[in-house]
């Protein structure tokens, strides 16, 4: 069903009415498709309880289900050029597309003249946006007509001349995607890394890259030798470079006609990071702000800049407004169609999101109704992937993982939790771009130690706390997206709610009413 779920998030709900088949319409799959839009259907049973009440056979509904997929395909073919967006670009692109298909097609069925006309036509709104794609393919074509249908010299040197030139750009855009690939599959899964052969290979990419440029290169390859650059200050967690990075980026997009409006978005998401790692939050709000004009609901790039904003969010102590995002990215019926990685990320927000709850700054009547408890137990077992990430979002895991029991009572759990740290900041806590990770490491170790006792925990973390302080996460370098609640914020809740009368025991205090305005 996971192919059916996605073409249906991306082809437009009011496409397939626009749809005049030659055929008799399918209403099974005409009401398949109804139902899995009404989310009424999540699997294979599911569809087969609507559709065949009577059989348990699967086959008709495979066939149902190929239906479908095929009338969703033809969907993705009809473009609305008043969609929210829609650059001139995207317009241009998708009809150069379905110029080649037809082109192709009326090729092989032996088409003369209207082939040539489909090809220049291609070929001119082709070189008019610099496809560099699209006018290898049909000039390729071409050069067999101008011999064969024109008998031609001139054209088949117009065209020869134009596949030379463009099979070199289509080349150097294919390696430079290579190369970005190549660093992005070493950390996609991690939200922290120090790898200094890592910033080396990119660096020899970016020379490699920049030595074979040429006049008419794509945006394409301007934005990958781009996010190498980004990726690398990213890794040397200079978020002050990133911010630098990302405006020459932005108006150097400006510079070419093959740019989509996502790849606005993408640099405007990796400015937001930076700037909340920075502090710099009224920035970073005018940068959502952007952001969100740019992007499309549901999709990948959305869903990173709800990411910031809810840690953004997290930094200015807005906790209800931080639940309020978490809510509209993890309830979106494109949540279910991301990676894994990124559905297990939203699991850590929402365990911080319970210990806010846990401790009284947030309330379960702002969750509203059939908001479930998010225990320690189920958090534990739903972040598979990034407990392997040591250095980077493990580090947040296990400091919710630790708060979560405590205020749920469970001290002995807690405290063993907190032991198991001991030798953890040890072997993968080190100074550098841990070393705020470390301290506060240390602080909880401390707080067990003196049994949670207010008085015997504040001295004997004193010297932990200062060099917390002194070593800011925008002095320090550790991303927001691992460090995603300051951990002086965590550390003054903590002390708040523990005194000397009572050891053992967290006390929930009345919900604190400036945490939750906006």
């Amino acid at each position: 069903m996971q192919e059916l779920f996605e073409l249906i998030r991306i082809a437009n709900p009011t496409k397939l009415k626009n749809i005049q088949p030659l055929g008799k319409v399918d209403t099974l799959a005409d009401t398949l498709y109804s139902l899995i839009q009404k989310g009424e259907v999540q699997s294979d049973e599911d569809a087969l309880r609507h559709l065949y009440s009577d059989t348990k056979s699967k086959v008709a509904l495979y066939q149902v289900k190929e239906k479908l997929f095929n009338k969703l395909v033809d969907t993705i073919l009809i473009i609305d050029p008043n969609s929210k967006n829609v650059s001139p670009y995207s317009i241009a692109h998708h009809d150069c597309l379905k110029f080649c298909a037809a082109f192709e097609k009326i090729t092989l069925k032996g088409g003369k003249k209207s082939v040539l006309k489909l090809g220049e036509k291609t070929l001119k709104l082709a070189l008019a946006y610099n496809m560099s794609d699209i006018i290898v393919r049909i000039s390729k074509v071409l050069m067999r007509k101008a011999v064969y249908l024109l008998k031609d010299e001139k054209k088949l040197n117009f065209y020869r001349k134009l596949y030379v030139k463009y099979i070199a750009i289509e080349q150097l855009d294919e390696l430079s995607n290579y190369y970005w690939l190549n660093i992005s599959l070493r950390t996609s899964q991690k939200r922290m890394i120090a790898d200094d052969a890592l910033i080396e290979q990119a660096n020899q990419y970016i020379k490699e890259l920049e030595s074979k440029l040429l006049p008419d290169h794509t945006a394409a390859t301007f934005i990958n030798i781009q996010g190498l650059k980004l990726r690398i200050e990213e890794l040397k967690h200079n978020h002050e470079k990133v911010v630098e990075l990302v405006d020459e980026y932005l108006i150097g997009l400006k510079n070419y006609k093959d740019v989509h409006a996502n790849y606005f978005t993408v640099g405007l998401n990796m400015k937001m990071s930076a700037l909340i790692t920075l502090r710099r939050y009224r920035e970073a709000e005018k940068v959502a702000q952007k952001t969100f004009k740019t992007t499309r609901e549901g999709y990948s790039s959305w869903f990173t800049a709800l990411e910031n904003l809810l840690i953004l969010h997290f930094y200015q102590s807005k906790y209800a407004e931080a639940l309020k995002v978490y809510q509209q990215g993890s309830t979106n019926k494109g949540f279910k169609l991301l990676p894994k990685s990124r559905q297990e990320i939203f699991n850590v927000y929402r365990a911080y999101i319970q210990f806010f709850m846990n401790v009284g700054l947030l309330s379960t009547q702002e969750a509203g109704r059939g908001y479930k408890t998010y225990r320690s137990a189920k958090f534990s077992n739903e972040v598979p992937i990034f407990s392997k990430d040591k250095i980077g979002i493990n580090i947040t895991i296990k400091v919710a993982q630790f708060i979560l029991l405590f205020t749920e009572g469970k001290y002995r759990e807690a405290n063993k939790k907190i032991e198991s740290l001991r030798q953890y900041a040890h072997s993968h806590l080190r100074k550098g771009v841990t070393y705020r990770a470390n301290c506060f490491m240390k602080m909880l170790i401390k707080l067990i130690e003196c049994s949670y006792h207010k008085d015997a925990t504040i001295r004997k973390t004193k010297d932990n706390l200062e060099k917390l302080k002194n070593i800011p996460p925008e002095a320090q370098r550790q991303t927001s997206h691992v460090e995603i609640v300051p951990y002086e914020t965590l550390w003054a809740i903590i002390m708040d709610r523990i005194d000397n009368s009572s050891l053992y025991k967290f006390k929930k205090k009345p919900k604190i009413a400036k945490a939750s305005k906006v």
